[in-house]
């Protein structure tokens, strides 16, 4: 750490005023500017200390409390279990889990068990809803939604989770299903409309940036500095996490490979990005004094 000397600059400053000055007038000067003048000197030495200490390579605004990323699942495949969690937990990442609850009770290879989901909870992570039969709720029966809606999180609640963030399935959503999502019990729903949160976002209509096996990382890093830079939340949507990957003409692929994915919490570990789940961004978004609003 490099330390000012204060001594020398400060006779310095006083003997050229004084040369320029009259009597009078110095000795007034010299009163008010004397706080400044100290005051001037300690912001200097600390941002030259904080300089030394934090190097130029770390990134202020990332450690800004507006500012935060959250990384999120749809589905609850097993892929995520095998090859995604491991990495968010040796970064120490937490994450949003939105699950199809049916699963629960009748357990399919391909998606992750109980079990699994309780010890995922248990270091950290979020389990949510994507309700219980993964039903497009824009074309379903507004009795049909009201019972996926509801169903799905008794069956978290019954497992032990007190699931209050939702997605829904497909990204559909409307008016009127924002307002069963909320009678359900959820505080959250997220979309896979691309955006960022801020200002006044809408709780149950959050923006995301959705990720294929076509997006770029360095399309990802960018729209991850970009959120960092203007102080926003940014909701990262995945969902299978494969170590490979087949193209499929024609057709969109949701599923990444565990490469792309390990870059991209690597370079949210490595810039020091805050990391949170949905339902704790919801939380630090209402402590900044950022109103939600709940009604569409």
């Amino acid at each position: 750490m490099t330390l000012v000397k204060t001594e020398g600059l400060w006779k310095k400053y006083c003997k050229v005023f004084k040369q320029h000055m009259p009597n009078n007038l110095f000795k007034t000067i010299f009163q008010v500017n004397l706080l400044t003048f100290f005051g001037l000197m300690i912001c200097y030495t600390s941002a030259n200390a904080q300089s030394n200490i934090v190097g130029s390579r770390q990134p202020v605004l990332s450690r800004a409390p507006t500012s935060f990323v959250s990384i999120t699942f749809d589905d609850g495949y097993q892929s995520i279990y095998n090859n995604a969690i491991p990495i968010l937990n040796r970064l120490k990442l937490p994450s949003t889990l939105y699950i199809i609850t049916k699963y629960l009770t009748t357990p399919d290879p391909d998606y992750m068990n109980l079990a699994e989901l309780q010890l995922l909870h248990k270091n950290g992570h979020e389990i949510g809803s994507h309700t219980r039969n993964h039903v497009p709720l824009n074309t379903a029966t507004p009795e049909t939604v009201e019972h996926e809606l509801s169903a799905s999180r008794n069956d978290l609640l019954s497992a032990g989770f007190d699931a209050t963030s939702f997605a829904y399935p497909g990204g559909y959503y409307g008016g009127w299903i924002t307002k069963f999502v909320q009678h359900a019990g959820y505080t959250s729903a997220r979309t896979t409309d691309f955006g960022y949160e801020s200002n006044i976002p809408n709780a149950y209509s959050l923006k995301t940036m959705l990720i294929t096996s076509t997006t770029k990382s360095i399309d990802i890093k960018r729209v991850i500095d970009t959120a960092i830079r203007r102080h926003q939340w940014l909701i990262l949507v995945y969902h299978g996490i494969e170590k490979t990957v087949l193209a499929t003409p024609g057709k969109v692929n949701y599923t990444v490979t565990k490469d792309n994915f390990a870059k991209i919490a690597k370079y949210l570990k490595e810039r020091n990005i805050r990391v949170v789940t949905v339902s704790n961004g919801m939380k630090f978004r209402d402590a900044l004094g950022v109103t939600f609003t709940k009604h569409p």
